[in-house]
């Protein structure tokens, strides 16, 4: 047989392409474009884990670089120097690492507020945020028993308000920042008078205007929580009154005109038919001086 009855005795169908339908072969070849369509899927999702590890890296970081206290003192004692020098309390938080995560919550719920912030202005406290060890001298000496805690130090770093939990917004500058008044009696009745002095033991009143006093809580934290100043109303025999008017007017309040009490804070010194009076701030001397009655007003 010569070659070309070979070609004509051939099948037919083995000279036609493999995915000829006539050949009876159905077998069908990949897309020359889904081998590029698989490598952009793989690449986004290369991407996406890329992306995902430089988030958690970016928050790691942060997280060991720790919060950031604008205008927050680090240096506990020398804020303490500055307080006795200008007269000012101490608003100090005490923390182990400023990148605990409860650090971080209070001052982002709290202690970054702008209202709070005014509030700690007009009390003239001095802002310190102080990394300590349980085991320091800094917490025995100020009686600190958990990390972190918020507390007010007068200006002669005595203990005046501690707080170990999470503080509110508002709760902050109504509560936490309102001194405690230790010693003071609260008169909230605003339809009578001042009690009369007995004997020769004085009765002595602060009028304020509550929670928002930034000047009452200046002096609290400083004049009135003065060593000195506590001595001398105990050695007097004192009667102390905090008379608070709340968003009463003095001049729409009975007890305020009763005793001729025109602003907030006002500190009057009752005695036996002399009444002694100061409008403002007043520093311990010229608390102690209008106690001792040497610089008595008319009344």
């Amino acid at each position: 047989m010569n070659p070309s009855e070979q070609r004509d005795n051939s099948d037919p169908a083995q000279s036609r392409p493999a995915n000829d339908p006539a050949a009876g072969n159905t077998q069908h070849s990949q897309p020359a474009s889904a081998p590029r369509a698989h490598a952009r899927s793989k690449g986004v999702k290369y991407g996406f884990i890329a992306l995902f590890v430089a988030a958690a890296l970016g928050i790691y970081l942060l997280q060991l670089r720790g919060q950031e206290f604008p205008d927050w003192q680090e240096d506990l004692d020398a804020a303490l120097r500055q307080a006795r020098t200008q007269q000012r309390g101490v608003l100090v938080y005490f923390v182990h690492s400023t990148s605990s995560a409860t650090v971080r919550t209070q001052w982002n719920i709290a202690l970054s507020r702008e209202r709070n912030k005014r509030a700690i202005e007009n009390a003239k406290l001095i802002r310190v945020v102080a990394e300590i060890a349980l085991n320091s001298e800094a917490a025995r000496r100020f009686n600190i028993e958990r990390l972190p805690t918020l507390t007010i130090l007068s200006d002669h770093g005595t203990l005046c308000k501690r707080s170990q939990e999470l503080i509110g917004q508002v709760e902050f500058r109504t509560r936490f920042l309102e001194p405690t008044w230790s010693g003071w009696t609260a008169e909230r009745d605003l339809s009578g008078t001042l009690p009369l002095p007995i004997g020769d033991a004085p009765v002595v009143a602060l009028f304020t205007a509550g929670p928002s006093g930034g000047v009452s809580r200046h002096m609290a934290y400083t004049t009135l929580a003065a060593p000195e100043v506590q001595k001398a109303l105990t050695e007097s025999g004192a009667k102390t009154m905090h008379v608070i008017l709340g968003d009463t007017m003095p001049d729409a309040a009975p007890i305020a005109r009763a005793h001729d009490v025109t602003h907030l804070p006002t500190l009057l010194v009752l005695r036996r038919g002399r009444t002694a009076k100061a409008e403002g701030y007043v520093s311990p001397a010229e608390f102690i001086e209008l106690l001792s009655g040497r610089d008595d007003a008319a009344p």
